[in-house]
């Protein structure tokens, strides 16, 4: 995959995920199949939740799918007390046959990452015009904190085709909800919701993993699958959907409701009010479609490694582009 000469690249994509779920990790795998195929990039990726744990094994994964890269963003990982979710503690303690670590980590450090927002922000300076697109999956908080910051209004405009929200979650703080909603009512590109009922309907086959993973030695999303549940399972697919949905838009995989206005219920819940002149709209499944759905998924998913061809990391348009932004550290 070469990216030089001036042309314009695949579309970026930023994924912002909890992490606290295998259907984070699925999205990272359909995300670097995708890219190896030539049909989007991979540009940013951060935890919006304090877990730096969560951020390493997001490196890990990265480092994994594209050995052989350098150069580019930080992964983007919340300060504050941490939340660590106890399956990353047990992946990184694992060990091979010569009682090294399987998953090794490049980031040791949590000044190694940086604030999501701007890890985001960062990403999309580097794109060209209407060549992107962000995933936010589980809270909405790191872009709601991206929207605020200065000028990043019109750069999304810009920028940013669309937001996908996949499976979002809204915490119980009044003034969060509060912030969640002017972010749906401000961000100034089309947003499509990617909700729990994508997750139910579309489920990634855990039998795949024992199947469609045995020749990808290592392979830290399996490893993940396995630890995040009791085998064998189906794990909810919402944030892999939005993930095939971003690169496949006009394949028409999904189906979509009229468009409209999300708003957040009194009980927390996010609803679709309908506007003629909204830009919101909800991602459906559709029957016809869903077996494909599913083979794209898990052939995505289960692609194996491919080295970067080229691509400095993260920003494989920055030779065309001379706004390529440097890493943004924490402060000590």
């Amino acid at each position: 995959m070469q990216f030089g000469g001036g042309g314009i690249p695949p579309v970026g994509i930023l994924f912002d995920g909890g992490f606290d779920r295998i259907g984070d990790l699925l999205a990272l795998a359909v995300l670097f199949g995708l890219e190896s195929k030539g049909q989007s990039r991979v540009v940013a990726i951060s935890v919006n939740r304090p877990d730096f744990a969560a951020a390493q094994f997001c490196d890990i994964t990265k480092h994994y799918y594209t050995p052989g890269a350098f150069g580019g963003l930080p992964i983007g990982s919340v300060d504050g007390k941490q939340q660590p979710d106890p399956v990353y503690a047990k992946l990184l303690a694992e060990t091979g046959d010569n009682a090294a670590p399987l998953f090794k980590p490049n980031v040791t450090r949590v000044l190694d990452t940086a604030d999501p927002a701007t890890v985001l922000r960062n990403a999309l300076t580097a794109s060209q015009p209407s060549n992107s697109i962000v995933i936010a999956s589980g809270s909405v908080a790191s872009v709601s904190r991206l929207l605020s910051l200065i000028g990043s209004k019109p750069l999304i405009e810009g920028v940013v085709r669309h937001l996908i929200l996949a499976a979002p979650k809204l915490p119980s703080d009044p003034a969060a909800r509060a912030a969640a909603q002017r972010m749906f009512d401000e961000w100034p590109t089309p947003i499509y919701l990617c909700g729990d009922d994508i997750g139910e309907a579309i489920r990634f086959p855990g039998a795949s993993i024992d199947k469609d993973f045995a020749a990808l030695k290592n392979n830290p999303v399996a490893a993940a699958y396995r630890s995040f549940g009791d085998m064998p399972y189906d794990a909810p697919a919402s944030p892999a959907a939005a993930a095939l949905f971003a690169a496949h838009e006009k394949e028409n995989l999904f189906k979509l409701s009229e468009p409209g206005k999300l708003r957040i219920s009194a009980s927390g819940a996010i609803e679709l009010e309908p506007a003629s002149d909204g830009k919101h709209r909800r991602l459906l499944v559709d029957t016809a479609q869903k077996d494909t759905v599913l083979k794209e998924l898990t052939e995505y998913a289960s692609l194996p490694p491919h080295p970067p061809s080229g691509r400095r990391g993260a920003n494989a348009n920055a030779k065309a582009d001379p706004k390529e932004p440097q890493q943004i550290k924490k402060q000590q």
